[in-house]
């Protein structure tokens, strides 16, 4: 709980950069009479939720070959998100069109570059593309402009029939 602040030794006034010995007596009525009483309501820290954080340590299985499959994808579409079009580098990931977990290799047919948030929303079925390339966008995302903005236009890359195979998987699992 907040209480009177203990006081200060004494400053050089002169230093602009010192704190100054505060007399809480005059300081408090003069800062409730600008914000109100509530101004400097004592805080119970003990009330105050928690999150817990820190680390744990956990046995993990990782993708071997992951960044060079991103290499690869980069390589043959360039810097071009296959759903929104040219994006930095930096902000696309490599989109696995298969169940990498049950296959356990790369292949280079089977992968797209996806910004991140495209990425998750496709793994997720909110995305998915038909037959012909189009991108079909969930009703649900209808109100995010940013998203929508994509629906009903064309792949910003040309897939040849092996991904449009996957992408019809795709299609099946979620629409």
């Amino acid at each position: 709980m907040l209480g009177k602040p203990t006081q200060m030794s004494p400053i050089r006034a002169a230093d602009p950069n010192n704190f100054r010995r505060i007399d809480w007596d005059q300081f408090a009525p003069a800062i409730e009479a600008v914000a109100g009483p509530a101004a400097l309501t004592p805080v119970n820290l003990a009330q105050t939720q928690v999150i817990g954080g820190g680390h744990t340590v956990r046995q993990v299985s990782v993708r071997i070959g992951q960044p060079a499959f991103r290499a690869e994808l980069v390589r043959k579409y360039g810097s071009i998100c296959a759903f929104s079009g040219p994006a930095p580098s930096e902000a696309l990931e490599a989109c696995h069109l298969y169940s990498y977990a049950e296959i356990g290799r790369h292949d280079i047919d089977g992968g797209l570059l996806l910004r991140r948030d495209l990425h998750r929303l496709f793994d997720q079925g909110l995305i998915a593309v038909t037959q012909d390339g189009t991108i079909d966008v969930a009703d649900s995302l209808q109100p995010y402009d940013l998203y929508f903005a994509v629906d009903g236009k064309q792949q910003q890359i040309s897939a040849s029939p092996r991904p449009r195979e996957w992408l019809a998987l795709h299609w099946n699992e979620w629409r």
